[in-house]
């Protein structure tokens, strides 16, 4: 035979396919190692985060429930002590800064674990203060509806002792003229129960609800001494030496409130209207229905009124901010909660 025996040249090429196609597989699982350790850095670094940012808002949680109870101890520009803490192990720190009286700045800082670097988040919030609250007052009396009787609304110019600690911030803050008139607010529901950002349902939730809505407020005393547990127990302002002079309640009502006769010092929010028929209030009169003073009844203090005020021939409102700051003060715990100002939201940063 003369001639020799070669592969088929179909063989050389499957191999050289053969090897492309390893070649591509090769190529393709390292591409996909590569995606896969990708994913796996971007998931983690998206789980560190996550736990970086947790721990900023903790901070912020836990810096706003204590801070806010540092009150008029932190000058405006000034900050709370720093709180600390973990959170699943995560380190996070946070603090309270005063703006002015009411407007706080709170800064909380979380980090996830292992990790040098850091998340900020900072959040404006309010915090009532009653002098300021004294202060941004548009007169003794302000009313949303029609005022009949504005004649009987003037300035209280007693000085009780126990004002005495706050007569110098009073002097600077108020004058007779402002709160010895009523104010119109526009319109009637203008003047619902609110004091600052703290809307109607935020004092109904804050006050405690007055367990009787008709009756007579009369100080109350057993053995010789003040009984704060009795329901109409409201204080006694008209004997400053008396057992009860020193009690003042706080309470919310959703409807109406008749008083017939009897005496009390305090907060009061009310939802509806409110008759006073030969009685006498001292503090803070929140009211979003109609207020009705008959029979000699007084006021001194500070009223809100959303409906329309009826001060009848023989009684009057005495704008007191003494009286007023004196309640608040009083009740500053039930008020002492921080309201986010949705307006400006939550800033966040790294650190």
């Amino acid at each position: 035979m003369t001639g020799s025996l070669r592969p088929p040249a179909r063989a050389g090429s499957v191999l050289a396919l053969a090897v492309l196609v390893l070649l591509a597989l090769q190529l393709l699982a390292h591409g996909a190692l590569l995606l896969a350790r990708t994913e796996w850095a971007s998931s983690l670094a998206g789980l560190r985060l996550l736990q970086a940012r947790a721990g900023a808002d903790a901070a912020v949680i836990v810096a706003q429930a204590g801070g806010s109870e540092a009150g008029d101890s932190v000058a405006v520009f000034g900050a709370t002590p720093a709180v600390r803490g973990t959170l699943e192990g995560h380190p996070f720190s946070g603090r309270m800064r005063r703006l002015s009286r009411e407007y706080w700045l709170v800064e909380g800082w979380g980090r996830s674990r292992g990790e040098r670097w850091g998340v900020t988040t900072r959040r404006l919030v309010w915090v009532l203060e009653p002098r300021a609250r004294i202060a941004a007052a548009r007169g003794g009396v302000e009313v949303g509806g029609i005022l009949l009787g504005r004649d009987a609304v003037a300035f209280d110019p007693e000085r009780p002792a126990f004002c005495a600690p706050w007569w110098a911030a009073l002097d600077s803050l108020v004058t007779a003229d402002v709160w010895g008139h009523a104010a119109g607010l526009g319109s009637p529901g203008a003047g619902e129960p609110s004091l600052g950002r703290l809307g109607a349902a935020d004092l109904a939730s804050s006050l405690p609800g007055l367990a009787a809505t008709w009756g007579t407020p009369a100080p109350a005393t057993a053995l010789g001494r003040c009984d704060p547990t009795s329901p109409w127990n409201w204080g006694d302002p008209t004997h400053p030496g008396g057992p009860c002079a020193e009690h003042l309640v706080a309470g919310s009502v959703s409807g109406d409130l008749v008083l017939e006769g009897g005496v009390g010092q305090g907060v009061l929010v009310v939802g509806g209207n409110v008759d006073l028929a030969g009685a006498r209030f001292d503090g803070v009169l929140l009211v979003g229905g109609a207020l009705t003073l008959r029979d000699g009844a007084e006021v001194r203090g500070m009223v809100r009124v959303g409906g329309d005020l009826d001060v009848g021939e023989g009684s009057r409102i005495l704008g007191s901010p003494c009286r007023a700051l004196r309640a608040l003060e009083a009740s500053r715990g039930s008020f002492r909660r921080p309201v986010p100002v949705s307006e400006v939201g939550v800033l966040e940063g790294g650190a």
